[in-house]
């Protein structure tokens, strides 16, 4: 079927993605507003990178905003600096947070972004006044506790914030009004799937609206040879698919992404393997004014006039697809491949996928798509490692651990459902490749309404090794 063409094109190329960076830069030289709603971006991949970075935000040693103070985090009797390893399904030992040297006054609150293990709290477990996700703590006791029950490897980012109505946290400086983004690690091990639960809900079919892909993304480190990145998608349907297919190295300077790629070359290849469309430099294609129209119109932000950023708008039947995207004479960098469903006659976006190395920390992998319409999409999501095996990929994820983000960075489905027996019906109906029975391949249907997400695959233990990440249109009955 055309879903099963896409991954074979992609094997047989031998060009699998170099690893995945982040969303965003993660450099101390780089200030990021922790709450996604500080953002100025509003296209839809602006809501991507949104997501994206509510998701991985305190990854790195992120700068706090104005009125940073030096203190170090440091963690109570019985003591579990960072990364602190936990078995999954077992109680932790709670860790208590402080701040090194003593303050004047405690903080008022603490501010926690970042990637939240499911089942710890943050707070004082004695009182109840806990959360158990991103958000703010208002109070000066921070207690981290509570039995993990999804494994992977967690990096959060604490603030500590000064309670105004005090003498501060600063000796003589009542307006220092926060502290550094510290970073802590947890790291649950154990299956990859969750802890035992009552029979769940059956998943319910997709609700009628018209609910569907209009945007899919990837951010990658372009390399060389087998490292270009390379996305590719299907279309469904009869008639013709219009879209806008972009490659941003220069553009992405304005985000404060380092290390661009300078000059991205752009080719996209149909399941034959054959070239169909091409470009280096936007501005070079015959219609440079209708490019940058039609950017606007879909939602993109807009490349700069003689930029060195590639795009093109083809006009594609039903089929399977990829975009390849490499460095002009070899070059290496940053780059962003981003496929815009402009118009279509009949057809529809119902398949996208992305494979690559997946490394720890801020080089997981992390594909972003886009919802658009009234009702609900239902979607077969999955993170592909051993399985990659029967298809010669050689060094693939043994254990894949896989999280869907909504816009607003909280994970809404985590890991291999506990009902496999749909999953495989599913897959044969979409067209995927099967499972193994038993297999560390992780898989998860999900019913979403119109908006941004990502998903983010990591190894279990911080593995690393080659994944593919997979998202299949689930057809409505």
């Amino acid at each position: 079927m055309p879903k099963r063409s896409l991954f074979l094109r992609i094997d047989q190329a031998r060009l699998p993605v170099a690893a995945l960076l982040a969303l965003l830069q993660r450099t101390p030289a780089v200030r990021v507003a922790v709450a996604a709603s500080e953002y100025f971006i509003e296209s839809p991949i602006g809501a991507v990178l949104k997501a994206a970075a509510a998701s991985v935000a305190a990854l790195g040693a992120v700068d706090s905003v104005v009125g940073a103070s030096p203190y170090t985090l440091i963690t109570g009797t019985p003591g579990h600096p960072s990364p602190y390893t936990v078995a999954l399904g077992s109680q932790i030992e709670a860790v208590p947070f402080g701040l090194s040297p003593q303050t004047i006054d405690p903080p008022g609150s603490w501010i926690v972004t970042g990637s939240f293990p499911p089942g710890l709290s943050f707070g004082d477990p004695t009182t109840g006044d806990v959360i158990t996700s991103d958000g703010t703590y208002d109070n000066s006791t921070p207690v981290l506790s509570g039995t993990p029950t999804v494994a992977g490897d967690y990096i959060m980012g604490l603030q500590a914030v000064e309670n105004a109505a005090t003498a501060g946290m600063v000796p003589g400086d009542p307006g220092n009004d926060m502290t550094n983004v510290f970073t802590y690690e947890v790291i649950v091990t154990g299956s990859a799937a969750p802890t035992p639960t009552p029979t769940p809900t059956p998943t319910p079919p997709p609700t009628s609206g018209t609910a569907r892909l209009i945007n899919i993304s990837t951010r990658a480190q372009v390399g060389t040879g087998g490292n270009i990145l390379i996305p590719g998608f299907v279309i469904s349907g009869s008639g013709t698919e219009t879209l806008l297919i972009r490659a941003d190295g220069p553009a992405l300077t304005q985000f404060g992404v380092g290390g661009v790629l300078a000059q991205p070359s752009l080719s996209v290849f149909n399941s034959a393997g054959t070239s169909i469309a091409s470009n280096t430099g936007w501005g070079t294609n015959a219609n440079p004014a209708l490019i940058a129209s039609t950017a606007a119109t879909v939602g993109a932000f807009a490349l700069t006039s003689g930029s060195a950023d590639c795009a093109l708008i083809a006009s594609l039947p039903a089929g399977a697809y990829t975009v390849q995207i490499s460095g002009v004479n070899k070059t290496t960098g940053v780059a962003l491949a981003e496929v815009y469903e402009v118009s279509a006659s009949g057809t529809r976006l119902v398949n996208i996928s992305t494979r690559a190395n997946v490394g720890t920390g801020s080089n997981l992998l992390i594909p972003g798509f886009v919802i658009s319409g009234s009702g609900t999409e239902q979607l077969l999501v999955r993170a592909d490692g051993p399985a990659l095996t029967q298809f010669g990929v050689a060094g693939a994820l043994a254990l894949p651990s896989l999280s869907v983000f909504n816009s607003a960075g909280s994970v809404i489905a985590s890991n291999t459902s506990s009902n496999p027996s749909l999953i495989a019906s599913t897959a044969a109906t979409v067209g995927a490749f099967a499972f193994a029975s038993g297999s560390a391949d992780s898989a998860q249907i999900v019913n979403l309404t119109a908006g941004a997400y990502t998903i983010q695959i990591s190894g279990v233990n911080s593995s690393t090794g080659v994944a593919l990440a997979e998202v299949y249109e689930v057809p409505v009955p």
